[in-house]
């Protein structure tokens, strides 16, 4: 709502509450929110201000078309006395701020917390990676063992045949007179 309609109505009050009578939209359009000629807006702003009088139960409404005014209620003297209708409008501003900015940090907690799952998601990703990586190297190294064992008996086996060749071959004249002793 613009600051000049709750001007207005606070306009509207102060006039109740000084007079202890009703007003009108002539009231209105005899104040300095108007010029004289200025009938229709005043009418129209009068009517739509009776709906805020009524909404807040701060007084007591007629419509009619030939007799609409304002009066006052049980609750319009303690109204009045807390601020009247500039005060409802910064508690409303106020509130509306208080509720933007609970807005902009229930999104921002959401954008964090989207984000988190995201760097966790990352973070299982490379976990599994990194697992499967270990796992990997585990079954190498395995492969490397049994292949370098098989290797290191090929090399022991090879070593005792050059072993029994090299003896056999240095003493081959003994063996072969022992051989022909016995056959």
């Amino acid at each position: 709502m613009k600051e000049t309609n709750i001007q207005k109505l606070d306009f509207l009050l102060d006039k109740i509450v000084e007079t202890n009578y009703l007003v009108t939209f002539d009231d209105l359009l005899k104040s300095e929110f108007y010029d004289i000629n200025d009938l229709d807006n005043a009418e129209k702003d009068f009517n739509r201000f009776q709906k805020f009088f009524n909404d807040f139960n701060v007084g007591e409404i007629s419509t009619k078309e030939d007799n609409s005014w304002i009066r006052k209620n049980i609750n319009t003297l303690d109204f009045h006395e807390k601020g009247g209708f500039s005060i409802k409008f910064i508690e409303r501003k106020i509130s509306a701020e208080s509720e933007r900015k609970a807005e902009s940090r229930l999104i921002e907690k959401e954008n964090l917390e989207k984000i988190n799952l995201e760097l966790q998601n990352e973070n299982l990703k490379y976990s599994q990676s990194l697992r499967k990586q270990k796992e990997k190297i585990s079954q190498l190294t395995s492969e490397n063992l049994k292949l370098e064992n098989k290797q290191l008996r090929r090399n022991v086996l090879y070593s005792i045949i050059a072993f029994i060749l090299g003896a056999i071959l240095t003493n081959y004249k003994d063996i072969l007179i022992y051989l022909n002793k016995y056959f």
